[in-house]
């Protein structure tokens, strides 16, 4: 994702930035020199120099242009030969990619403005070269590329003193393939798997955009273009740069996790198989429901480089991986002394409170002096009769709200209501009936004075099912399972780094 890694390299100095920039493209420069084999994409016919371990596990690859997936057929691998590596001509001199749509664009010195720009053939954009560097641009055979590469990285020397930092992006460049834009372990992952861990996990249904709207995303613009405005542990400034995160560790686990469970000698069964037929089947039908064609629903909600064999190849990695889960999740053993000690420890986790919520809004008509005097009324209630009447009056909605009912905890209400507010009705000394009201810090769209009333103080679930197995003590077995579980993942995970490739490229970013 471009923008995002544009935000987390503020703090680099600007010349370390060209010098980024200008061993990009010497990179790029040196992929076509020395690559075994070049196609043209259908969509758009940009060139697109490759080596076979580019290809994804499906043997694809994705145009740095117009992001479209493209089959190549390595049975006949021959048919796209690199033929420049044979001494005949190159297109022209020079060669730059554009930093707007990341075309490869041949030129002459002569086709330079005074200034140093060109007009890229692809999307129109003015593309700046650094001419007193016009070496770094050149096209060479192959006999010179060696003694040309050192020459590039004496003049990065020169213009800053960062050869390593420019050395290492241009072997990270090449160690992940132009056409893979994260490299998990040894597992080179396509532009198409990306958006299909970002569409169809981070973002893959209305509630989960839902909830990511309550924090004050809005899904109508791009997320690199917003501020991150949830609370986190982490620290964010897009929420590209969030969205980002969650689908790189998402498709870390999976591909960890896949590859252990095929050690392990799983398969997916029959039933998963057609499992994944009818889900991709249904997605068939809603295009047709939307009179769509199959290809164009699916770079809509997909991504742009999408294609139906990668979905399916994602569905089924992550179906693997659900049964790897489900069948060890089901192995671990959780002893009653880790359940004791486990209450003791993280007692907000387990433990519920009942209460009355409203809020009122701070706009042009309701200033927060105005909506702060407003609460304090509410909460001079004695009772619940009087706390809802009141607010009422001042046109504020209120709710009842029953912590185990709703599944909410005293630990998972501070992700809906400011914290203080929660350590309120948490606290031991807060009776019923007592009332608190604060502007509320929780980031949304808009400013607002939230109020409560106390109803039941502090529980939890002393019910019993069906085994006789107090509710409670369920709970935190399921919670001390999970955490094993995932400490387990962590193992696995451990021998699968994650490296960015040239950037995330998402279509709607």
């Amino acid at each position: 994702m471009k923008d995002s890694n544009e935000n987390k390299d503020n703090l680099i100095p600007n010349e370390q930035q060209d010098i980024t920039d200008v061993a990009e493209q010497a990179a790029e420069k040196e992929k076509i020199e020395i690559s075994e084999y070049v196609c043209d994409c259908p969509s758009c016919s940009t060139k697109i120099y490759f080596e076979k371990e580019d290809l994804s596990e499906n043997d694809t690859l994705n145009c740095p242009h117009c992001l479209n997936e493209i089959e190549i057929n390595t049975s006949m691998l021959d048919k796209f030969k690199n033929e420049s590596e044979n001494g005949e001509e190159k297109p022209a001199n020079y060669v730059v990619d554009c930093p707007s749509c990341n075309a490869i664009v041949y030129f002459e010195q002569e086709d330079l403005d005074e200034n140093g720009k060109l007009i890229c053939p692809a999307c129109s954009d003015e593309i700046t070269v650094e001419t007193d560097i016009l070496d770094a641009y050149r096209v060479v055979d192959d006999a010179k590329r060696m003694k040309k590469k050192k020459k590039v990285l004496k003049i990065l020397s020169a213009v800053g003193g960062f050869v390593v930092g420019a050395a290492v992006i241009v072997g990270i460049l090449f160690a992940v393939g132009v056409n893979s834009v994260v490299k998990c372990g040894k597992v080179n992952v396509s532009k198409a798997m990306y958006d299909c861990a970002y569409y169809y996990g981070v973002l893959s249904n209305e509630s989960s955009v839902s909830y990511y709207s309550y924090y004050g995303f809005d899904a109508a613009k791009k997320p690199s273009a917003q501020k991150f405005t949830a609370q986190t542990e982490a620290k964010y400034e897009t929420w590209g740069d969030y969205f980002e995160d969650m689908t790189k560790d998402s498709l870390a686990t999976y591909i960890a996790m896949s590859n252990k469970a095929e050690q392990e000698g799983y398969k997916l069964e029959e039933s998963d198989k057609q499992t994944i037929k009818s889900k991709i089947d249904s997605y068939k039908t809603s295009a047709q429901n939307a009179d769509q064609s199959f290809k164009a629903y699916m770079k809509e909600n997909f991504g742009c480089a999408i294609s139906e064999k990668t979905l399916n190849s994602y569905i089924e990695m992550v179906t693997v991986c659900q049964n790897y889960y489900r069948d060890n999740f089901d192995a671990i053993v959780v002893s009653d002394d880790e359940i004791e000690n486990e209450y003791k420890q993280n007692p907000n986790d387990y433990d519920y409170v009942d209460f009355y919520y409203g809020y009122i809004e701070i706009n042009d008509k309701n200033s927060e002096k105005t909506a702060l005097a407003q609460a304090k009324d509410i909460c001079s209630s004695k009772n619940a009769d009087e706390f809802t009447k009141k607010a009422e009056k001042y046109s504020a909605t209120t709710s009842e709200i029953n912590g185990l009912e709703n599944n909410y905890s005293v630990s998972t209400l501070k992700n809906y209501i400011d914290k203080k507010t929660v350590d309120f009705l948490a606290d031991k000394n807060t009776a019923v009936n007592d009332t608190f009201y604060i502007k509320s810090s929780q980031s949304s769209s808009n400013d607002f004075v939230e109020f409560v009333m106390l109803s039941k103080k502090r529980y939890r679930d002393t019910s019993k099912g069906e085994d006789g197995t107090v509710a409670w003590k369920s709970t935190v077995k399921q919670s001390l399972t999970a955490k094993k579980m995932s400490e387990e993942i962590e193992k696995i995970k451990e021998g699968y780094p994650l490296k960015s490739g040239i950037g995330m490229l998402l279509c709607n970013y």
